[in-house]
């Protein structure tokens, strides 16, 4: 009898798990707006359904109240045809990357207005538009912050530290600095220290990140009690 019992809820363990990984992928909760961007992206080309992918990331709500009505979602959307080449693109002074380029959108990633019933393509314009946007694109692509010498996804003192050093001969740029092989969307940069998109990477990144931070201070960690323990 326990034999029996250890079986059965080891199968509903099994299926359970087999539902939520389909269910992440199949829901139409997790794309509500689809048929929207299929009437304007994919039918008008004669596309054949399914060539190409569609998926909501996050949405955003009416007085950030997920009881409320849908403002805007995160899509990350384009058709199959991958043209080849990486491509980056900076947003809000974060760098994100793609391996590949596809239509419609020059990154991949796009803004469904649920109100003007448009898609957009990323942009600095859009990050303050739209509340929260810029944290889901974060949490989605992650990405580096531009000016982040050091490579350790952070930017902080230590960067505009290291660009000093470099100057003075004292130390090297990490080779993923370099980002010679990506195709801009937009800025025309080449390297992540390259803090205002000069087209170098000197002192005066370091002092453009050093004003950065005084006014961008960051905030300090907070220590519960069982932390210090």
């Amino acid at each position: 009898m326990k034999k029996m019992l250890c079986i059965v809820l080891a199968l509903i363990v099994v299926l359970t798990a087999c539902l939520t990984s389909v269910s992440a992928f199949s829901d139409d909760s997790v794309r509500i707006y689809r048929k929207n961007f299929t009437d304007k992206y994919i039918k008008p080309y004669d596309a054949a359904d399914g060539y190409y992918f569609y998926f909501e990331q996050h949405y955003g709500y009416e007085n950030n109240n997920p009881d409320g009505d849908i403002e805007w979602a995160l899509v990350y959307a384009g058709d199959m045809s991958y043209e080849k080449g990486k491509i980056k693109q900076v947003v809000g002074n974060q760098v994100f990357y793609a391996d590949e380029a596809s239509s419609p959108f020059k990154f991949k990633y796009a803004v469904y207005d649920v109100k003007e019933d448009k898609f957009y393509d990323l942009s600095d314009e859009l990050v303050l538009k739209y509340d929260g946007l810029f944290e889901a694109l974060v949490a989605e692509n992650a990405g580096v912050p531009l000016g982040d010498a050091d490579m350790d996804k952070e930017l902080s003192i230590l960067d505009a530290t290291q660009i000093q050093l470099v100057s003075a001969k004292l130390a090297v740029f990490d080779e993923n600095d370099s980002l010679a092989e990506y195709t801009d969307c937009g800025d025309d940069f080449t390297y992540v220290s390259d803090f205002n998109r000069d087209g170098e990477r000197d002192i005066m990144d370091a002092t453009g990140i050093q004003l950065y931070l005084v006014e961008h201070p960051q905030k300090p960690e907070i220590v519960e009690p069982d932390d210090m323990m």
